[in-house]
């Protein structure tokens, strides 16, 4: 049985390039067929060869419309949306998302009577039949489960020659139900335009309209004809322009211009605001076809059932083969008339109940809802969780200059969020609007200090070193790469408790957790296998508003054991001031203290403040002073000083040595982000997971999909905390034992070491060669 049901992969928008059919020789085939036709003859029973035929019916293609995609379940958004203009946006962006490239010159088989085709993706089962054969009349059901969506389409097309051009034109109804919501939306359907002269094409034209009446919203869309005159009037092929505007007072809202094939933009009228809407790239490439599921419940009138012998001669490029397939095909149609006339009996549809009203044809549903069908749209199960990871770029130190948020913009942003929170006023549960967020979570970005660096391994070289005083410089050096550039005005979200990230980079692994909520308390445990170096950090901030600008004070403590050394070092950790006046700006300040009680050594460093004292006093921006001395003499070794963003010098008080310790251009520039090396090992918890959705829709600039996704995390978050709450259960952190010490916390690694992550950072080869050789040549 299987070897009769022939699934042919539905058309993406990258397939175009690679056809086989070049437009010169379909247009010499096609104008062979068509000499002895008149312009307006009705080409609705006309026979094409199977050289022009695809390898599916109108009704699978109608069906791909709805359940084929390769990106988000558009249609499942259109009913998630809170605010009536979203909805309707969305509903907007699904009908567009429905166009789909066309083969010009290529045809699928015209459905015969009582074919149906049923598929399923995911939360979508669509259900079309063939209700009537002429004209030919489809109708098609499609549901969504998870939304309670509902989708009816009533549908035939009458193709008129017009000489230099086919103009199919689609006539009937599609209504979409957002039962959840109580709204319908009635939709026009485009024309189909195929062209030989001047120059051969095939694209959808004419103006489609989608109405509300519930929300007193409508749309209408324009889809530029191809023609000589549209070009030259500076419409693109595929173009596409229209509005969203208020019905009873006709009051415009939304002006929508892109291109279907491309990106789709719309743009605020009240607020100049634009948004890409629809991303063709995203939704129409890499379709897959459907796979079985369960083959005993395939129908015999399943599409793909019907013509696979004709499909599976054109995919073998056998045209007798498909050609007396078809014949077999149609002639079994014909003698079902033929006995169906003899008894006086009249065709009923399996799926829809019909009526004729007039000219037109109205198709209902017998059921309410599409059950799952036998044929399924599948993932593998490793893409399906790889889409759910999003893994954004570490901020780089030359990404601060292709920020898009400039400091004017951002502050007024900030100025208008705090304008009524007071001096002194915890901020540590403020919440920030999407647009003011970097794709990545608080625990990400402690782990980036870490993991993320472009150049040497300076973890590594603190273990390294033969003299304590050169191991002392290299920790030294080490805490001060673990400074990150700030974005002005941009926060990281806040970690969930449970929240978890693990990376992997060379000999270095890194875990953190969020071990607490509130404060929110994340720890950290670091080892090199290599260098046996233990690093753990136990730290919580309090940001404080103090009028011009945020104080955000780091506390806790980092710990570095070299193990094969038996020294601990213990370090302080910096305050961030984000300034918004007198001029905006984001920077590290305050003093950090490393000590080694072993060696007997300690270094104090100040990072200078970025206030307008400062820079009187001539410390600039991101400027560092520092020492080292030995702890029980308070003899000075060294002067530390330079800049934690370009170069850190230091001084040997005895010899007058100076020497580059630090350079931040070799260290936190180029930085990539991590890669799946085993999926099947990547937690729930993983904090680019959690946060994936937001992520997501903050690098595709969807606000709307970000601000949502955002609320169902801290949701998630709640209902947990009101579980554990109603059951007496006490949150038990993962890999670390927590234990509050007055106002501070003690976090200790529960395991030794850290396990190799399943995300890693990779480096290309050929980089790593250029950069031995380089250093090689500054030697």
């Amino acid at each position: 049985m299987r070897k009769h049901l022939v699934l042919a992969k539905p058309f993406s928008l990258e397939d175009e390039k690679d056809s086989e059919h070049t437009a010169s020789n379909v247009i010499r085939k096609i104008l062979s067929l068509f000499k002895t036709v008149r312009p307006g003859s009705d080409l609705t029973n006309f026979q094409l060869p199977p050289q022009l035929n695809l390898p599916r019916s109108q009704l699978q293609c109608y069906g791909e419309m709805v359940y084929s995609f390769g990106g988000q379940d558009l249609l499942g958004e259109c009913s998630r949306r809170d605010l009536p203009i979203e909805r309707f946006k969305s509903v907007v962006t699904w009908n567009i998302s429905t166009l789909r490239p066309l083969v010009f010159g290529m045809s699928p088989y015209n459905s015969v009577l009582g074919e149906t085709h049923h598929v399923s993706n995911g939360h979508i089962n669509v259900i079309a039949e063939q209700v009537v054969h002429h004209p030919p009349v489809s109708a098609l059901h499609a549901t969504h489960e998870q939304e309670n969506i509902d989708v009816t389409w009533c549908q035939y097309f009458t193709p008129k020659f017009r000489g230099t051009y086919v103009d199919v034109e689609v006539k009937g109804k599609r209504v979409m139900k957002l039962l959840n919501r109580k709204e319908t939306y009635e939709m026009d359907q485009p024309r189909l335009i195929m062209r030989f002269l001047p120059a051969p094409g095939a694209h959808w034209a004419g103006k489609v309209k989608i109405k509300c009446p519930e929300t007193d919203l409508e749309a209408e869309l324009h889809l530029i004809s191809d023609s000589f005159i549209e070009r030259f009037r500076g419409n693109n092929n595929r173009s596409l322009k229209g509005k969203i505007l208020e019905s009873s007072s006709g009051h415009q809202l939304y002006n929508i211009y892109g291109h279907w094939d491309r990106t789709v933009m719309a743009k605020n009228l009240k607020t100049g605001e634009v948004e890409v809407i629809y991303n063709a790239k995203e939704n129409i490439t890499g379709l897959k076809p459907p796979t079985v599921k369960n083959l005993q419940e395939v129908m015999e009138s399943e599409s793909t059932m019907v013509w696979s012998e004709v499909s599976e001669g054109i995919l073998k490029k056998d045209w007798e083969r498909a050609r007396e397939a078809k014949i077999l095909v149609e002639e079994k149609q014909r003698e079902a008339l033929k006995q169906r006339e003899a008894s006086g009996e009249s065709w009923v549809p399996k799926h829809f109940s019909v009526v004729k009203k007039g000219k037109d044809w109205d198709c209902s549903p017998l059921q309410p809802t599409v059950p799952r069908a036998p044929l399924i749209i599948t993932e593998a199960e490793e893409e399906k969780m790889r889409r759910h990871l999003v893994l954004a770029k570490p901020f780089s130190l030359e990404d601060e200059k292709d920020s898009e948020l400039t400091a004017s913009s951002v502050i007024r942003k900030i100025l208008s969020l705090i304008k009524t929170v007071r001096p002194g006023s915890d901020l540590t549960n403020f919440q920030l609007p999407p647009q003011l967020i970097l794709p990545r979570s608080r625990l990400q970005c402690y782990g980036e200090m870490i993991y993320s660096f472009g150049g040497q391994d300076l973890l590594g070289e603190c273990s390294r070193r033969k003299l304590p005083i050169e191991r002392l410089k290299s920790v030294l050096t080490w805490n001060i790469s673990t400074l990150r550039p700030v974005v002005v005005g941009m926060s990281p979200y806040n970690p969930v408790l449970g929240e978890t990230h693990h990376v992997s980079n060379g000999y270095i692994n890194v875990l953190t957790e969020q071990v607490v909520h509130h404060p929110p308390v994340s720890a950290l445990h670091a080892t090199h296998e290599k260098e046996k170096i233990d690093v753990t950090w136990c730290q919580y901030f309090t940001p404080k508003f103090r009028g011009a600008y945020v104080d955000v004070e780091v506390n806790g403590k980092r710990v570095m054991k070299l193990l094969n050394r038996k020294e601990t070092y213990e370090m302080d950790q910096p305050r961030l001031i984000m300034r918004f006046l007198p001029a905006p700006g984001a920077h590290w300040a305050g003093k950090v203290k490393i000590k080694c009680p072993e060696t007997d050594l300690e270094a104090e460093l100040h990072l200078i403040s970025d206030s307008f004292i400062e820079r009187f006093r001539g410390n600039n921006n991101r400027s560092i002073k520092g020492k080292i001395l030995e702890s029980s003499s308070g003899h000075q070794l060294y002067n530390i000083y330079g800049h934690w963003d370009r170069t850190v010098m230091a001084k040997n008080l005895k010899t007058g040595e100076v020497e580059v310790i630090y350079n931040a251009k070799d260290n936190i520039t180029g930085l990539n982000p991590p890669t799946v090396k085993n999926l099947q090992e990547v937690m729930e918890s993983e904090s680019a997971m959690v946060w994936s959705e937001v992520s997501e829709g903050i690098l595709k600039k969807d606000w709307e999909r970000a601000r949502e996704a955002k609320i169902l995390v801290e949701e998630k978050q709640r209902e947990a905390l009101k579980q554990r709450e109603a059951s007496g259960e006490s949150w038990v952190p993962k890999y670390f034992s927590v234990v509050k010490k007055g106002k501070d916390w003690d976090c200790s690694p529960l395991q030794p070491t850290v396990p190799r992550a399943p995300l890693i950072i990779t480096e290309v080869q050929g980089e790593i060669i250029n950069r031995f050789q380089d250093s090689k040549t500054l030697c």
